[in-house]
């Protein structure tokens, strides 16, 4: 891995991705807490907003974020890819850490301050140790699919961004190159333990049974 736009192209994914990751884990989980602890008009319709992207097709959504950041005098750059990735990544995250905050059973927290521990003692020594592998799974799941975007990426990038997949595209589009597979066999394979590791810390399926 000695190519220089290659290895800049792999810190770019991670400096966006590492980025994305942490915001996408916080909304999700703000939006999971709202779900599970408050009844509001329009909750079924909230649910359905936050995983719409994942209905939408991806160009339609690149081409509107692409217009949406032009209208509003925003540059194309490091900033929207971050923004634009927030916006793939946080329905896969909510998809695990909503059930796994619904799902927690809220008596303990209810035991706990009975016992005389305060809110935030409640939830830093009852609530966060119980939901935090569905946290993690989330977070895992949502810096994958970061650092494996490409779509949204092209459309709202500036020429001084290139992330991986940019970089992949670019040696593809103008003839073979031997990187090509070499670097294809590293994404694989990063990707592979990573959901291997988000896989072993939720359960998918019983999260899924649960709701």
């Amino acid at each position: 891995m000695s190519n220089t736009k290659a290895i800049s192209a792999i810190l770019t994914s991670l400096k966006v991705s590492l980025v994305a990751t942490p915001i996408t884990v916080f909304v999700s989980l703000l939006a999971a807490y709202g779900v599970s602890r408050y009844d509001f008009p329009g909750k079924s319709l909230f649910q359905m907003f936050l995983t719409l992207p994942i209905v939408v097709p991806l160009v339609v959504t690149g081409i509107a974020m692409t217009l949406f950041f032009g209208n509003v005098n925003i540059e194309a750059g490091y900033g929207t890819v971050v923004i634009a990735h927030v916006i793939r990544t946080v329905p896969f995250a909510a998809l695990i850490i909503i059930p796994t905050v619904v799902n927690f059973d809220q008596t303990l927290e209810e035991a706990s301050m009975d016992l005389g521990a305060s809110e935030l003692r409640t939830f830093r020594r009852v609530t966060l140790p119980n939901v935090l592998p569905g946290i993690i799974a989330g977070g895992l799941l949502a810096f994958t699919i970061s650092f494996n975007e490409f779509v949204y990426t092209y459309f709202v990038r500036d020429t001084a961004t290139q992330t991986l997949p940019v970089y992949l595209w670019g040696l593809i589009r103008y003839g073979f190159s031997p990187m090509v597979n070499v670097i294809s066999v590293f994404f694989l394979v990063f990707v592979t333990v990573v959901l291997i590791a988000a896989l072993s810390l939720t359960s998918l399926k019983q999260l899924t049974l649960r709701t």
